[in-house]
């Protein structure tokens, strides 16, 4: 079962709703909290039409919901798994780590205390993985092995790294690309996948001015002893950008992951990264530092490709400022997360088909592309809404065990 949850390819089904449940909570409202990735008050211009929207399909699945639905920015992860934890929300956008951090004891029908799933989402593959030799099975793309691969073994982080860089290079640099056209060629939009990687991007004339200028970066096929030159250089210049949420996924848990165990830097090194870093606000700020005419960071960690928020704000020169030189583990897609606090597992299930049948709404799509969601996972034929949490539960249980001396680590910083 936990594979199906697994695969994208299978359809997820929206359970008929019984009229007449309710949120257990005593207010007038349904919040739910999101983190921006970008501007808050572009992103809330952006997502304001989903309340009216989500308000309407739940008055739809359930007679008796009279509730009004707001959305409210958090300032980080953090601030948003505690407002479940303590229910002073709803719902929040979590990643999978952040959930973890705050879903409270197992309890002994194998849910956990203070939230819940609501649902995890699928995305898009990236066009240069979904071809990626490691990640085919019978000739096709496997999820499966790409989700799981161990880029602790070789440098195949490096070489996808490098066969995204060929993409770029060839097809979108100097194209004056649409942003939907951009979009078209890094995506492979008929794959649906499981995971997202944290990548590791490089300021390109840093690339020139540490490994020579001889180098063309978004041709060159960087090597292992290259990257970890470029990496100690860019921590010699502290130049280095670090998430300072300690539970981010792709901004410092899964970097800090391949740093150790790809490219083999001690404890000490870690830690020393760690205190010297600088920190972007945003994933749109880590963009626009290391991609600047006059960058502020030499190397910064983010999710694929991050740099699509500056490229569609008129600056097309971000694909040619900068590099990708190497790529985490996949980390599990975030999801919508519940307050047990406020909500109880049959309304959950309300809300669940209601964001399934909102998100495969074509004129919802820019409501949902905020975080490149195009899927949600559902309830699999005969599965209760019990079942369906404790199999994506242990998925997120199985992922931290990977990362689980990396946040003991960095807890100690």
């Amino acid at each position: 079962m936990k594979k199906l949850l697994m695969l994208m390819g299978t359809i997820s089904l929206i359970m008929p709703i019984a009229s007449g449940v309710s949120s257990c909570s005593n207010s007038n409202k349904l919040i739910i909290n999101f983190i921006p990735s970008v501007d808050p008050t572009a992103t809330m211009a952006t997502i304001k039409p989903l309340e009216a929207k989500l308000e309407n399909k739940l008055k739809e699945l359930d007679s008796s919901f009279n509730k009004k639905v707001e959305i409210i920015m958090a300032s980080d992860y953090e601030a948003a798994g505690e407002a479940l934890r303590s229910g002073t929300t709803d719902l929040a956008f979590l990643s999978v780590n952040t959930y973890e951090n705050y879903r409270g004891e197992k309890q002994d029908d194998g849910t956990y205390k203070d939230a819940g799933i609501i649902t995890v989402s699928s995305r898009p593959s990236i066009r240069s993985e979904s071809t990626f030799e490691k990640f085919q099975k019978d000739n096709k793309f496997s999820n499966e092995l790409a989700s799981k691969y161990d880029f602790a073994s070789d440098d195949s982080g490096i070489s996808l790294a490098n066969a995204y860089n060929k993409v770029i290079s060839s097809s979108v640099v100097d194209k004056q690309l649409s942003a939907q056209a951009l979009s078209d060629t890094i995506l492979n939009k008929e794959s649906d996948v499981s995971y997202y990687r944290s990548y590791v991007y490089a300021n390109s004339n840093f690339v020139k001015n540490t490994l020579g200028n001889s180098v063309d970066p978004l041709n060159h096929e960087f090597k292992h002893d290259e990257v970890k030159k470029l990496i100690t250089q860019a921590q010699a210049n502290k130049r280095i950008s670090l998430s300072e949420n300690v539970t981010s996924s792709a901004g410092l848990l899964y970097p800090m992951l391949w740093l150790k165990n790809t490219m083999q830097f001690k404890d000490t090194e870690l830690k020393k990264m760690y205190d010297d870093k600088l920190i972007a606000l945003s994933s749109a700020a880590a963009a626009k530092g290391v991609t600047d005419d006059e960058p502020q960071f030499d190397i910064v960690f983010g999710w694929s490709d991050m740099r699509e928020i500056i490229y569609k704000q008129d600056n097309p020169s971000v694909f040619k400022n900068s590099v990708m030189i190497g790529t985490s583990y996949g980390i599990p897609n975030d999801g919508i997360m519940y307050s047990r606090k406020r909500m109880d597992e049959t309304f959950a299930n309300v809300v669940r088909s209601a964001f399934i049948s909102l998100v495969r709404q074509s004129e919802n799509k820019e409501l949902f592309d905020v975080y490149n969601h195009s899927n949600y996972i559902g309830l699999e034929e005969n599965q209760s809404a019990n079942q369906f949490e404790i199999a994506n539960d242990e998925i997120i249980t199985k992922n931290y065990e990977k990362i689980k001396s990396i946040k003991e680590l960095v807890s100690q910083f």
